[in-house]
């Protein structure tokens, strides 16, 4: 339909006008303007696709970082609420036990036992998650009622990882019970028993991750306050925010 207006425009057969383009595809210089004119016009284009990709890729790289900075600023907070809580790991749960009474027990046998916690000290005890089918205990929360009391059990933990890889017993203190008082002398601190920090899910993943790599690529690694905390192959301590942070840490140690 084109051609047909063209040519009639032109004045001139539309077959005779078939035949003169035909003609002219045999030329050498009429194929290469075509190839520039083409070459030129697909160059034309890919330029402003790239243009436009390259925009979306910018814009697709700040709301990453703008979604990766509103996941940490709600991981701080909420570790923040979880500042007068702690952990316990590892220690075996019995059918009939008071959760509370026993973590007090343990607590102040072998970790505080100059002061004691007293009940005034502690919101609530309890296991986390349902009782597992293969038998590895629950971790047992602990919320404090106060920060300063917080920090006198997770201060002084050490004393329990002491006890247990001596083979020292608890010592009595002034809240236990009377059959506790009795047996304590011939009670050693619970083996692979651990007070730690109440992290949220990505701060654990991230120091379970730093504490696999301590043989070869991390020093040590530890928490504190919610923060997770590593020291390289140089000595140098490092707070350490995301996964890529501890990545490139770990890339450059060792």
């Amino acid at each position: 339909m084109w051609s047909r207006t063209l040519t009639a425009a032109m004045g001139i057969n539309q077959e005779d006008f078939v035949k003169a383009f035909v003609g002219a595809l045999g030329e050498e210089r009429v194929v290469k303007k075509l190839d520039d004119v083409i070459c030129q016009r697909l160059v034309k284009e890919i330029q402003e696709l790239r243009d436009v990709i390259k925009e979306r890729d910018s814009r697709i790289t700040d709301l990453e970082k703008e979604v990766t900075s509103l996941k940490e600023a709600l991981d701080q907070q909420e570790q923040y609420t979880r500042r007068n809580n702690l952990r316990i790991t590892g220690r075996k749960e019995k059918e009939t036990e008071d959760v509370a009474e026993m973590t007090m027990d343990l607590i102040n046998k072998n970790v505080c036992e100059l002061e004691p916690i007293t009940i005034g000290d502690v919101d609530r005890i309890h296991h986390v998650g349902r009782r597992r089918d293969d038998g590895v205990p629950r971790p047992i929360l602990i919320r404090f009622s106060t920060y300063r009391a917080r920090q006198r059990v997770y201060t002084n933990r050490r004393k329990l990882n002491l006890r247990q890889r001596q083979g020292i017993p608890g010592r009595p203190w002034a809240g236990m019970t009377e059959s506790g008082a009795s047996n304590v002398q011939q009670q050693v601190a619970t083996q692979n028993v651990y007070v730690n920090e109440d992290l949220t899910r990505p701060r654990a993943s991230m120091l379970w991750r730093a504490r696999r790599g301590k043989q070869n690529k991390i020093k040590d690694c530890w928490s504190s306050d919610g923060n997770v905390l590593v020291k390289d192959s140089k000595g140098t301590v490092r707070s350490v925010r995301n996964e890529d942070e501890l990545s490139a840490i770990m890339s450059q140690s060792g």
